[in-house]
């Protein structure tokens, strides 16, 4: 080997022992360590290349060589461009993220709402009295103090029938209520009142007739059966043998009943509109009017009617009778209101366009008579077109005149 080339290997090896010794990366391609944050993932991304490790050999076969290979046995040499490994915190997603906590303290809370009250108990005074005037508080107590409740609520008081409806969940409840007979109004006074049942689901009221006045309506309720329906409470009707009969089963009344052994057939309860010829209102009698004073009006001052009828203040009829204007129009209100809830038609959409005049051949001022044949209806008026075609025009002096 020459003498020259030594020294020059020599430098090389010792260049490469020197590279060998000094740190791959610098101090910028150093991964700096970040701590992690306390509930934080954190994720490893691994590198995208590896380092590339090569043995080389000086090579003495080679003459004249300048540049030998390196005389360390193994070297390493880094990748190109290699990225360093970094921890990165991970981002947490928005679904699994916990909810923020409401800015404001305080939380809604909503009333539980009442249980579904479908019996109906109607309480009425039994003389002229007002039950608006009724203190709110007193009747709630009273009520309380049957159903044993505190602070009942789910009562109604009625001006226009001066009535106070109590709405119960059960009939267990309405036979409670019912036992109401009279209800405080001040401190030192009471007023009596007649409490019933009015209605419920699957509850029927019906009517009959004809039993026994000396009979309490108590002792009808023991004794009265029905096949179909269940008896829920029985009341009289004014100082009438007339009894309203409330059941409770199908939609229907029962066919019959059976009182003491003996075959009681009902009727259908419709109920009729109610006028009071005291203040001539709409929803109660004159004996339970609460008003203490009359209509002067209608009234003259010794407490006689005006008029005949005082609901339409006119002559023409009597206040009891059933064609009076005023409580057909009423009744007809009423007719509409029910099949609007039951959405029964009871009027027909079919209108007449013109209304049905007598004939020009027939005589309008000759009274219409019942029991007349069809064949006769038909030939009176053929009779009669026949004369006037038969009737011979006269020419008089005018006419020649005109023509």
């Amino acid at each position: 080997m020459d003498a020259t080339q030594v020294p020059a290997s020599a430098a090389l090896c010792t260049q490469a022992s020197a590279s060998l010794n000094q740190p791959i990366c610098s101090d910028t391609q150093l991964t700096q360590q970040q701590e992690p944050v306390m509930g934080d993932p954190v994720v490893q991304q691994p590198a995208t290349s590896t380092e590339h490790t090569q043995e080389m050999d000086y090579d003495s076969s080679v003459p004249g060589s300048e540049v030998p290979a390196p005389c360390a046995k193994h070297a390493t040499v880094p990748a190109q461009d290699t990225p360093p490994t970094k921890k990165v915190r991970a981002t947490p997603d928005a679904s699994t993220a916990p909810a923020p906590p409401c800015s404001s303290s305080r939380t809604a809370v909503y009333p539980t709402p009442p249980p579904d009250r479908s019996f109906r108990v109607h309480i009425k005074p039994t003389t002229r009295f007002d039950v608006t005037t009724i203190p709110v508080k007193l009747v709630q107590q009273v009520i309380d103090r049957c159903l044993g409740t505190q602070g009942y609520q789910g009562f109604v008081i009625h001006k226009v029938s001066n009535t106070i409806t109590v709405h119960l969940a059960s009939l267990d409840d309405v036979n409670k209520v019912c036992g109401i007979t009279s209800i405080p109004i001040s401190s030192d006074g009471t007023v009596t009142v007649q409490s019933y049942f009015a209605s419920g689901p699957n509850v029927q009221r019906c009517v009959l007739y004809d039993l026994d006045p000396n009979d309490s309506p108590a002792t009808i309720l023991r004794e009265l059966r029905s096949p179909t329906h269940e008896v829920l409470a029985v009341r009289r009707m004014g100082k009438s043998r007339t009894y309203l009969v409330t059941v409770q089963g199908s939609s229907t009344i029962p066919e019959r009943f059976y009182y003491n052994g003996c075959v009681l057939h009902p009727k259908p309860y419709r109920p009729r509109v109610m006028y009071c010829y005291r203040c001539f209102k709409l929803g109660h009698q004159q004996n339970y009017c609460p008003k203490a004073t009359v209509d002067p009006e209608r009234i003259n001052a010794d407490g006689k009617p005006r008029y005949r009828c005082g609901l339409c203040k006119t002559d023409d009829h009597e206040i009891t009778s059933t064609k009076c204007p005023t409580k057909q129009r009423a009744t007809a209100r009423a007719r509409r209101r029910e099949s609007s809830s039951v959405r029964v038609p009871l009027s027909n959409r079919f209108q007449v366009l013109e209304p049905i005049e007598c004939s020009a051949v027939e005589d309008p001022e000759e009274p219409v008579s019942t029991g007349v044949s069809y064949s006769q209806i038909l030939k009176k008026p053929i009779l009669k077109s026949i004369d006037l075609l038969s009737i011979r025009p006269m020419i008089t002096g005018s006419s020649l005149n005109m023509l």
